[in-house]
């Protein structure tokens, strides 16, 4: 049977449009899926994909109205939280747009007429409720369910709903803790401190260490629901210790214990050694990445102190301490040959302890690379820059160069001679403002300051004003 849409708006007149229907179902045989299909057509007459949908005739119609099939809390359930959410699962699907706020009520016999959240979950036929506000303690919540209330045949419930459960405080006392110092050496006194605090009136508050038990000294008292208490304990032989913390309140309500540690150590006076792992050898200019192992733990709050040191060239860097030491370093402006890596650290007792390995530097295979060397901006000059220009250039060793600049008849009309760093680019400027407008040659010459090798690279720039 081919049956027309009709258009929502009642004509159709553009590319996309929609379209309703009714069906009478009545002759349709029941407990069978039915396939419905839906072709469109343009003005042009011409047809477009064809699309369906399954519809499944029931043989059951329903004709009782919803009922609650559980409750969480459950009915007459005592001992629930003053925070808790309430779900009701019905017997079958409800529709969403008959539960509404309105046929909901949570009444509590000390704190009245509660306000909520709510929401209808499809999948497993759920309510659920959140009160904004807690419960009192130890009273009776009863949560009604007004009728009108409809599934999905469109059934409604004719009479109110309604279960009750009773509330108790069980939120637990909380505790924070501190104690210090955390490590002894050789024994003596830790002083511990701890914040207990609950939504009822305290009534103890304990530490155990081994099978010893002691009551905490209360130093303050903030009401009955804040404690702060303060302790010495002495603790001699060496080992690791750990105390356990705990508070009771007044409805009997226990706290998760808190874990603290003491370690009680020997006297140590040797100093922290390293396994250093490095290359054995670099080109100069490049970075260095080493790891260093120490063979005990290390201060943690104190720097493990690096020096790269190349004849009479050095620098210093810090780094973290822990299980494993990471650095890196810069060996621009070092010396080829044998560089000694020396790291300084501290234990935990304070001791200090050196280690030292080496790598070696070469430079590389050209003193004055003839891509490295450039000359900006060229033409000059421009606004940027005013009345300069700049020649830059990259050595490989520490070394000294020399920019000369000629003009077309072989006169020099500008000299600079520097020392600069291997292993990093170098720079001298050149005020120009005194030059006319004409084609210059740049010679950069640079000589090794350890081994007088001398290279050479020529550069053409021109001035234009």
């Amino acid at each position: 049977i081919a049956i027309p849409l009709s258009p929502v708006d009642g004509v159709f007149d553009s590319i996309k449009e929609d379209v309703v229907d009714t069906f009478d179902m009545s002759q349709w045989k029941a407990g069978e899926e039915h396939r419905i299909y839906f072709q469109g057509r343009d003005t042009a007459g011409n047809f477009g994909p064809i699309d369906s949908i399954t519809v499944w005739v029931s043989e059951y119609v329903d004709t009782f109205p919803p009922e609650i099939a559980y409750t969480s809390p459950a009915d007459g359930e005592d001992g629930v939280p003053l925070n808790t959410w309430i779900y009701v699962t019905f017997n079958e699907k409800i529709d969403p747009a008959s539960l509404t706020s309105d046929k909901v009520m949570v009444e509590g016999k000390k704190s009245g007429t509660h306000e909520f959240w709510m929401s209808y979950e499809d999948t497993d036929s759920t309510l659920k409720i959140n009160p904004y506000e807690d419960f009192a303690e130890l009273e009776t919540v009863t949560v009604y369910l007004a009728s009108g209330i409809k599934d999905l045949y469109g059934n409604a419930t004719e009479t109110t709903m309604y279960f009750s459960f009773f509330t108790q405080d069980t939120t637990k006392p909380f505790i924070s803790g501190e104690v210090t110092p955390e490590t002894l050496w050789g024994g003596g006194d830790v002083i511990l401190r701890t914040e207990l605090w609950d939504n009822h009136a305290l009534s103890s508050g304990e530490v155990r260490i081994d099978t010893l038990v002691r009551e905490l000294s209360v130093v303050e008292k903030i009401g009955d629901t804040l404690w702060k208490t303060e302790d010495t304990l002495f603790f001699e032989s060496y080992g690791e210790y750990v105390l356990i913390v705990r508070a009771k309140d007044s409805q009997g309500n226990e706290s998760r214990p808190e874990s603290l540690r003491v370690m009680v150590m020997e006297e140590d006076t040797k100093g922290p050694s390293f396994t250093i792992i490095l290359p054995e050898s670099a080109y100069i200019g490049e970075e260095v990445e080493f790891i260093a192992i120490p063979d005990e733990p290390l201060f943690p709050d104190t720097p493990v102190f690096c020096e790269i040191t190349s004849r009479d060239t050095s620098f210093s860097l810090t780094l973290e301490p822990g299980d494993t030491v990471k650095g890196k370093a810069g060996t621009a402006g070092l010396y080829r040959g044998p560089c000694e890596l020396i790291l300084k650290g501290y234990d935990r007792f304070m001791n200090e302890g050196i280690s030292c390995d080496t790598f070696y530097l070469y430079p590389a295979l050209t003193l004055l690379p003839e891509d490295s060397v450039w000359i900006y901006p060229n033409p000059a000059p421009i606004p940027k820059w005013r009345n300069y220009a700049f020649f830059s250039f990259w050595i490989n060793e520490n070394a000294t160069v020399k920019v000369e600049v000629y003009d077309l008849e072989g006169r020099m009309i500008a000299r600079e001679e520097r020392n600069f760093p291997g292993g990093k680019r170098g720079e001298i400027e050149w005020d120009i403002e005194k030059t006319g407008t004409d084609i210059y040659f740049v010679i950069f010459e640079a000589t090794s300051l350890e081994t007088g090798e001398k290279a050479r690279v020529i550069k053409k720039m021109v001035v234009v004003k």
